[in-house]
């Protein structure tokens, strides 16, 4: 088999990370190097991380005052928690009213920093619930780890009989008095399109994801559409503006009390230490013209890893571990790991005996181990190191995952996906660089991100304050004053949404009503958010015989070069300027495109196509949709379809090992036309890449036609080992893999939840085969 990558230059984002293959393969080989046994042993110097020898009486002085303090702190007697007479941990006060409020049937908008216990209670709120019999409590995350780490400790709390899940991949007990739920899996319920969840009380966790570029569309509708009998909790630690949040919630759902509670008060404190001179100094303490910025021609670039990675024995003789370092790319987050053991003694017997007591505690219950590699497995035992990011296989993340939540990794080098991921806390926490991949190629940390990295350090009961570490005066002048960020509205005009409300009985004005009540007009009351209807135009024309139900229908069918009441209408001439200008907005222009796909009759209700395509949400959802509506997808050549799916699913950018004689099924280019039919930039500028460098035009993000070559593979019944050997690199993981697999498979379901004549079962069927071992164990966690 010629195996190959694909070698497109299409996406900004590619950039950072694609390069040819001989380099690829020389970074391979230092890689394999940087891991090897004998790299981890450690180098002569045991300066303790110092940077220089020489130091200065004002550094001196400084690093006296600042470790005494840091003795100081690391002595502090640490208060045992307030117990009830229950044995329960008593509420702060400001958790004393969420639940006040809750229990009074109000709705609440929690503001408290990470850390705090936001959570804590709402889990005293269920306890006290859960033997109501009309009690029904949806727990929404935005993302799914998060989501499988609440399933599981709420599972323990309740019993796992009284908890459900329903996530892009699974459902489960969905008639549970408590459901927890991916954000978008609960907005899809909503619409119809996923089973209805029933719910009488909503959590939205992080709801600060409503300012997210890509999904905060989602958060907003799902609070508009959340039932105007349903209690909602909202929990953030990063929103500015959370007074104008409850205002707006206040308007929405306007029978029901909201109440906002604040807290500025973190449990544990946090505390800087920036590194200067040799040594970690508190920001007061720091010599002057330290925070001088750099020198013209001198960019402020981050701290070199192998230079942290010399400072790891220096935190540990000062007690600052554990630690997360974060890293902005996956290959930065395995080279620091391998960086810092080489500079760190061996743990005691002791110590790696608790760690391999939980590797093993992982390997029963999820297989954890399995998906370990021997090298991260040395790291761990050994050295007491790990690295944590989205290229790892779900098992192996979740097994470093719990040795980081019991606190018996020293050090932990991550992406920032781990502070989204769980619920954990560590002694102190220090950013490495100043960039994570974005979509558009590498982007700045935002604030909100800053803060909820940074918030993961400090553990209440254990430490009296936790550490922001910063490498360098420039890093901690650049980052140590993030601010929390102003929510903004980022909805847009969704087709599966429109169709959604369609397919709900929803008329023209309640799909306008709906938009009216979004926080984007709410913030901005002079958009405009309307259709084309016909009274609207009747009022415009002040013409009563107009010879169309539907403008939006009878536009799109003339625009379209089809049999329409706008041919030889006398009133063209002064009506089409009107809906023209009308059709510049997002709203309008959508409501006139799903006419022109054939999406919607002319008298607004959903064609064949469009009753298929609410169902698919899914980046490339309407392809799929029109091709099943078109009866090219059958049952003969469903596999072929999922192969469609998977290419739809997976960013131009990522390298698949693939063979090089693959073809993807429905023809490489038609399905690109395709795309650029049903998602036409000037209305889905999102699903975009930019044009970059010598690409002068944008392309669809998602799309990807090795991504089919993994799935048909994997289809036809290439075992596991063999399927991650011939399609992973160091750039392509494990983890990528799985992920690839799991989305093409939500494909499935939503032809079986649709109810497809002679495909909805053989989907169910060829859905079972493609989530097999070891991806069914993973949905099991």
């Amino acid at each position: 088999m010629s195996k190959r990558r694909r070698s497109s230059q299409s996406s900004p984002s590619s950039q950072g990370s694609r390069s040819s293959r001989s380099s690829r393969d020389n970074r391979h080989d230092r890689r394999k190097s940087a891991k090897s046994e004998s790299d981890f042993a450690r180098p002569g110097r045991r300066d303790g991380g110092r940077d220089s020898e020489h130091v200065n009486p004002a550094t001196a002085k400084a690093k006296a005052e600042t470790e005494a303090q840091i003795r100081a702190w690391l002595d502090a007697a640490i208060a045992p928690p307030t117990r009830q007479a229950t044995g329960e941990i008593a509420l702060d006060p400001w958790q004393e009213q969420v639940l006040a409020a809750l229990m009074a049937g109000e709705s609440v908008v929690v503001d408290a920093p990470t850390t705090a216990g936001k959570t804590r209670a709402v889990e005293v709120f269920f306890r006290a619930k859960l033997n109501d019999p009309l009690f029904r409590a949806a727990y929404t995350t935005p993302v799914k780890s998060l989501s499988n780490d609440k399933l599981r400790e709420f599972r323990a709390m309740f019993g796992s009989e009284n908890v459900g899940i329903a996530t892009g991949d699974i459902k489960e007990n969905l008639h549970a008095p408590i459901v927890v739920a991916t954000l978008e899996s609960y907005r899809n319920s909503l619409l119809g399109v996923e089973p209805d969840l029933g719910r009488t009380l909503v959590v939205f966790d992080e709801y600060h994801y409503l300012q997210d570029e890509s999904r905060g569309s989602s958060w907003e509708e799902a609070l508009i559409l959340t039932p105007q009998g349903c209690q909602i909790l909202l929990l953030s630690a990063s929103v500015a503006n959370a007074e104008q949040f409850t205002e707006w919630l206040r308007e929405i759902h306007p029978h029901r009390p909201c109440r906002l509670v604040r807290t500025e008060k973190r449990p544990v404190p946090l505390v800087d230490l920036v590194f200067h001179g040799g040594h970690w100094l508190l920001p007061n303490t720091l010599p002057s013209g330290s925070m001088r910025p750099p020198q013209p021609g001198r960019p402020d670039a981050p701290v070199r890893q192998e230079t942290i990675a010399e400072r790891a024995e220096g935190l540990m003789a000062l007690g600052l571990t554990p630690t997360i370092v974060y890293c902005g790319r996956r290959l930065a987050c395995e080279t620091m790991a391998a960086m810092i053991c080489r500079h760190l003694s061996p743990l005691s017997p002791e110590e790696a005996e608790r760690i391999g007591a939980s590797l093993a505690a992982s390997q029963e219950e999820f297989r954890g181990l399995s998906f370990i590699s021997p090298q991260l497995r040395q790291m761990l035992q050994v050295y007491g190191v790990g690295y944590h990011h989205s290229g790892l296989a779900a098992p192996a993340r979740m097994a470093v995952e719990a040795l980081v939540k019991d606190g018996l990794l020293r050090f932990c080098a991550a992406t920032m996906g781990l502070s989204l991921g769980i619920n954990f806390s560590v002694r102190s926490a220090l950013i490495a660089d100043y960039q994570r991949p974005g979509e558009l190629g590498f982007t700045d940390y935002a604030p909100s991100e800053v803060l909820q990295m940074l918030g993961r350090a400090g553990r209440r009961g254990k430490d009296a304050v936790g550490f922001s570490l910063w490498p360098s005066p420039v890093a901690y002048k650049r980052l140590g004053n993030a601010q929390r960020d102003r929510i903004t509205s980022r909805l847009r005009s969704d087709p599966t949404t429109f169709l959604g409300l369609v397919g709900r009985g929803f008329s023209l004005r309640a799909i306008e009503n709906f938009y009216s009540k979004s926080f984007r007009r709410f913030t901005d009351q002079g958009i405009d958010l309307s259709l084309m209807t016909k009274s609207r135009l009747v009022k415009k024309l002040s013409e009563r015989d107009l010879p169309c139900d539907s403008p939006a229908a009878a536009v799109a069918a003339f625009w379209n070069k089809q049999e329409s009441p706008c041919t030889g209408c006398r009133l063209r001439a002064k009506c089409h300027p009107i809906l023209k200008a009308k059709s510049a907005g997002s709203l309008a222009a959508l409501h006139v495109h799903l006419h022109k796909i054939g999406a919607l009759n002319a008298d607004e209700s959903l064609s064949n196509f469009g009753s298929i395509a609410r169902y698919f949400p899914q980046a490339g959802g309407l392809v799929m949709a029109r091709l099943i509506a078109d009866r090219q997808i059958t049952p003969d050549n469903l596999s072929r379809a999922v192969e469609l799916a998977a290419s739809m699913t997976l960013a131009r950018f990522k390298e698949p090992g693939t063979d090089a004689r693959y073809r993807l099924p429905f023809g490489e280019y038609g399905v690109e036309d395709m795309l650029l039919q049903m998602y036409p930039y000037e209305l889905f500028p999102e699903v975009y890449d930019p044009p970059f460098r010598q690409r002068t035009y944008p392309v669809i993000r998602e799309y990807n036609p090795a991504a089919g070559y993994v799935v048909r593979e994997w289809i036809q019944g290439m075992p596991w080992k063999d399927l991650i050997a011939n399609t992973t690199h160091e750039h392509y993981g494990t983890g990528d893999v799985m992920s690839l697999i799991l989305r093409s498979a939500t494909y499935l379901q939503s032809m079986v939840q649709a109810g497809i004549p002679q495909l909805a079962d053989l989907a169910k069927d060829l859905r079972s085969i493609m989530l097999r071992e070891p991806l069914s164990f993973v949905l099991a966690i």
